[in-house]
């Protein structure tokens, strides 16, 4: 947990191949936190991640079990990503879910603009994706 502006945001740290198994477990370890079960901000690091097995059937089966977790709407999610690719895939992971859930959800390369942005304000239902100068051309 990080606190920003007094706003407590939960940073979820993801790292190695992450498919729909292995977000399926960060999931039901975070409901057990009080704070992203109770709705908190959340800001996934997935800088340091593999999703190059994250395609459409898992999204499918990942956006169903989220879908289940009642405590995780209306709220702000922000992904910081760190290759350019996977900026388009986590929008159509956002857009995906966000038939779901009415929650905020910014893509982002810089981590300070991931934590500010998700504590401020309440969700409205809607994507930002944005890339931070120095960025371009990570492969």
């Amino acid at each position: 947990m990080r606190y920003v502006n007094g706003v407590e945001v939960v940073l979820v740290p993801c790292e190695g191949r992450l498919d729909y198994p292995r977000f399926r477990a960060i999931f039901e370890d975070l409901v057990r936190e009080p704070a992203f079960a109770g709705g908190a901000p959340a800001v996934w690091d997935l800088r340091p991640a593999d999703l190059t097995g994250f395609d459409m059937e898992e999204m499918r089966k990942l956006a169903d079990f989220v879908g289940t977790l009642q405590q995780r709407r209306a709220t702000r999610v922000a992904m910081v990503v760190g290759r350019d690719w996977e900026q388009p895939l986590m929008r159509l992971w956002s857009e995906f879910l966000g038939t779901m859930l009415d929650q905020d959800r910014l893509i982002t390369s810089d981590m300070d603009d991931a934590l500010t942005w998700a504590a401020e304000g309440r969700a409205g239902g809607r994507v930002v994706a944005r890339s931070m100068p120095g960025a371009a051309g990570r492969a």
